[in-house]
């Protein structure tokens, strides 16, 4: 509406400047004629870009529902690993606890075991030291016995 009343005040002046009314009716119809051309182009651009604008929107509506889905689909994950974490994650403290307290156990019950051993090792290095020395008088016992058998023996021949 604008434009109209653009154009006929532009129509009006024109109509001033121009005498006769042949050359105003040449003005006025080439005049009309730009407005038309010009007022297609616009309804053509207007209706160009209406179509561009609901295209995006249908673009953003599919991008939208994309993405609606993909954070359902995350959400739906993630809780599944939260149930799936809250599900283990107390047996496996309970195992760990009972780990820890049965190699605590075991450490103690190994501790206990080499003292036994180390006490065992020492008993028989005594034993073993005693041994030797009784077998060590034993056999100069024989020898000396051995001995004095046969000088008993070689007296006895030599009578």
């Amino acid at each position: 509406m604008l434009v109209l009343e653009s154009v006929r005040a532009a129509e009006e002046c024109l109509f001033i400047r121009l005498g006769s009314k042949e050359d105003q009716a040449k003005v006025t119809q080439e005049v009309k004629q730009t407005h038309t051309e010009q007022l297609n182009r616009l309804q053509l651009k207007h209706q160009t870009d209406w179509e561009f604008l609901e295209d995006l929107r249908k673009v953003w509506a599919l991008w939208r529902s994309y993405l609606e889905g993909v954070m359902k689909v995350s959400q739906s994950r993630i809780s599944g690993c939260d149930n799936y974490r809250n599900q283990i994650s107390d047996p496996v403290k309970t195992l760990r606890v009972q780990k820890d307290l049965q190699l605590k156990k075991c450490c103690e019950q190994l501790a206990r075991a080499q003292a036994d051993l180390q006490v065992t090792i020492r008993d028989l290095t005594k034993t073993r030291k005693t041994y030797q020395e009784a077998e060590q008088t034993a056999q100069v016992v024989r020898e000396k016995a051995d001995m004095e058998a046969k000088y008993v023996l070689a007296d006895l021949h030599s009578k």
